[in-house]
């Protein structure tokens, strides 16, 4: 009856049962909720065990997604489902072979996955994504030893994609008369908790405590590194063994100290010590003595505030852009509140590489080459011509404008003294020009076309380059005489006004193609044409496999081309509309085929190419092309990997075939291009089917390619009965 009543309850979570006792709860993609690339949180109450889960992912690849240190993320137990038993995890089997997911188990309960990036948590061990095989279903698992009630899973680097993580509890085991209690060691001082009533022996020496060993009364100093064992005992009960190794860190006066002792080096710098500023993974601090330091990476607390002191800090000493940092393992000490520290007031003309990380204030500056929350340098400029770069690190909404407050930090990269902005107040935002237009739009184009550029903003002048240089005004001035172009040319162009911020720089890269080419585009972006090249009105993007952004059974047809995604075998997904955070795309998956035909009489291909979205790098190396003509292969033809392009070989091609061989893996793409041009002697493959007069003959089936199918799956086929032809959908 208990195991009825559990397969009733499972909805997102499964379970599987080692023993009568044993309860597993799957924790997948469904569970959390989280699809997508972008991390995020979610917690999940609804179990087989009856435990609790705080998670922190994403969910690319259809995966739980988790990647070490800056994100934070992993899952946790909140509340107990009995003595973890094990965990397993079946991967990804596109995860990095190098990946390795660590397992942390815990006497308390955990709050949220970030308490997996504090020193001195209890590690049990890890799960290898080497050690997952095809052979094994890319599962690996781990037995947890000891008696412990909460579990935590994280990255041990990089990321990994989780298809499930399964954790199995005993939910039946006998409760410990006394709780296992808690050590913990801060500010090299070890610290052990247990439940009310009882009294804790320890050792420190490596042999198990008893009721002889030294009897807790509080927190205890290290001078080295030890194992602390403990006991909590209650009346005539007692606890298990608690192991703890307590890492003894050296003492530095002061963050200079710490430096001091070389990139590398670990130690732990008294306080007492002031948070200034946090975001995200940078901590901005300062210490007793004075000295100005970024801690960068997850320093186990958040939402800290200037003002916030802490009794020391443990960290590591690290470097980025010539400077040195100190980096993870970060851990704080005791936190009280102490005073905020107060900006410095500096002069443009003040700063010096000698105060990098001070907290600065600068007053009635000027902006200029900013761009709105984008992280990029821009120049600050001061009343009486000094100069200094700003970099936009904490993408606050910046505008160019004068007479500015501002509130960061000094900060040196390779050489180069910069601000980073915290808070920017008052001043006056200056209206940004309008970007140029190009007429006609970047893309292919014949040789001799004229383009010319534009402007929305009155008065605007507009500077361009053709070498693919960024515009300036010392650029060539554009007066009105269209640029013809002869050969491949990227125009940049910019506009500027008096009183007015710079434009944005507009680029056009424009491909000749011969006299005569027509061109054919299916754009899966938001701002392309795919929906339009379909009869079917329920066609949409999506960011999971759903029934409308499905390409597979449906067919695009733009003028004399159509296009459509087949599969290669039996079976496989095929290929989808997909909502990607770097903009709408098309996604082919291996076992599929992406086919291009002319449909009609008059024309043949001369190139096929695909365009991808910035950020977007999927594209699968086992690939063959196949052209044919009239069902004929065609041999011959080049295919460019830098540019995604295949140009046809000399003679007639009608249909193009590109088969993704590989067994996983994809293509991604934003359009897809085909240049075709007019030949009377072309003639679409429907041609390659003879009539037959007798108007009694079975229905015959045939692809694009005019080869005869026996069992048409979903896809646009030639329908041949009798003397009639005609094309038909197939869903």
């Amino acid at each position: 009856m208990k195991k009825f009543l559990l397969s009733l309850a499972t909805v997102a979570l499964g379970f599987g049962f080692a023993q009568a006792a044993d309860i597993t709860d799957v924790i997948n993609q469904a569970a959390t909720g989280i699809s997508g690339t972008t991390y995020k949180s979610a917690t999940i109450t609804t179990t087989n065990s009856g435990a609790e889960y705080a998670v922190q992912c994403a969910g690319d690849k259809g995966s739980v997604q988790m990647r070490s240190n800056n994100n934070n993320s992993g899952i946790v137990s909140t509340k107990s489902g009995g003595t973890v038993k094990s965990v397993s995890i079946t991967w990804e089997p596109s995860t990095a072979a190098a990946r390795v997911v660590s397992i942390y188990a815990s006497a308390k309960a955990y709050t949220n996955p970030t308490d997996l990036y504090a020193t001195g948590l209890e590690y049990v061990g890890q799960l290898k994504r080497a050690d997952a095989t095809e052979s094994n279903g890319y599962v690996t698992t781990l037995d947890i030893p000891g008696d412990y009630q909460y579990v935590g899973v994280r990255s041990a680097s990089g990321a990994v994609y989780l298809m499930s993580v399964d954790i199995t509890w005993d939910s039946n085991a006998t409760p410990p008369a006394v709780a296992l209690p808690v050590i913990s060691c801060a500010d090299n001082k070890v610290t052990i908790t247990a439940e009310t009533g009882a009294t804790v022996y320890y050792t420190v020496n490596g042999n198990d405590p008893t009721t002889s060993s030294t009897k807790y009364t509080g927190p205890f100093p290290i001078t080295e590194t030890v194992t602390v064992k403990a006991i909590a005992v209650k009346g005539s009960d007692q606890s298990k063994v608690a192991t703890y190794t307590a890492n003894y860190v050296g003492v530095y006066a002061d963050f200079a100290a710490l430096v001091a002792a070389g990139k590398g080096a670990s130690g732990m710098v008294s306080g007492p010590l002031t948070a200034i500023y946090q975001n995200g993974t940078s901590l901005y601090m300062k210490d007793s003595k004075g000295g100005y330091m970024l801690l960068f990476g997850s320093a186990g607390q958040t939402g800290l505030v200037n003002g916030d002191t802490f009794s020391s800090v443990s960290a590591a000493v690290g470097e980025y852009g010539g400077q040195p940092q100190l980096v993870a393992p970060i851990a704080l000490g005791t936190k009280s509140t102490g005073a905020a520290v107060e900006a410095e007031e500096l002069g443009l003309d003040e700063f010096s590489a000698e105060l990098v990380y001070h907290y600065v204030k600068i007053v009635g500056v000027n902006f200029t080459g900013t761009n709105g929350t984008s992280r990029v340098n821009f120049t600050i400029t001061d009343a009486d011509g000094n100069t200094l770069q700003g970099r936009n690190n904490f993408n606050l909404d910046l505008a160019d404008g004068e007479n500015f407050t501002v509130y960061g930090f000094v900060t040196v990269y390779n050489g180069t003294v910069q601000i980073y902005p915290i808070s920017v107040n008052g001043g006056t935002e200056m209206e940004k020009v309008e970007t140029p237009a190009f007429n006609p739009a970047a893309g292919e184009v014949e040789e001799g076309t004229s383009v010319s550029i534009t402007c929305a903003t009155a008065a605007a002048k507009i500077y361009y380059t053709l070498d693919g240089s960024k515009p300036s005004v010392s650029s060539t001035l554009y007066n009105g005489t269209p640029i013809v172009i002869n050969e491949t040319t990227t125009v940049k162009a910019i506009a500027v006004a008096d009183g007015m911020s710079d434009s944005e720089v507009a680029t056009a890269t424009y491909t000749v193609v011969p006299r005569g080419t027509l061109i054919a585009t299916f754009n899966f972006t938001a701002d392309g044409n795919i929906k339009s090249l379909t009869t079917d009105n329920t066609f949409a993007p999506a960011n999971q496999n759903v029934d409308e952004n499905a390409l597979l059974g449906r067919t695009f047809v733009n003028g004399p081309v159509t296009m459509w995604v087949s599969l290669t075998g039996e079976s496989g997904n095929g290929g989808r509309w997909w909502a990607a955070t770097q903009g709408q795309e098309a996604r082919v998956y291996g076992g599929s085929t992406i086919n291009v035909s002319i449909n009609a009489n008059g024309y043949r291909i001369t190139s096929i190419s695909f365009t991808q979205n910035t950020g977007s790098t999927n594209w699968m190396a086992d690939q063959e092309i196949v052209a044919s003509s009239k069902g004929d292969v065609v041999e011959g033809g080049e295919w460019t990997a830098a540019n995604k392009t295949w140009t046809a070989p000399a003679g007639i091609v009608t249909d193009f075939a590109l088969k993704l061989t590989g067994k996983s893996g994809r293509d991604s793409f934003a359009a897809l291009t085909v240049n075709y041009v007019r030949d009377d002697a072309a003639q679409s493959a429907v041609d390659n089917i003879a009539a037959d007069n007798d108007e009694n003959a079975p229905v015959e089936y045939y692809n694009l390619q005019g080869v005869r199918v026996q069992n048409p799956a979903n896809g646009l086929y030639i329908v041949k009965q009798g003397n009639k032809v005609s094309k038909q959908l197939i869903r």
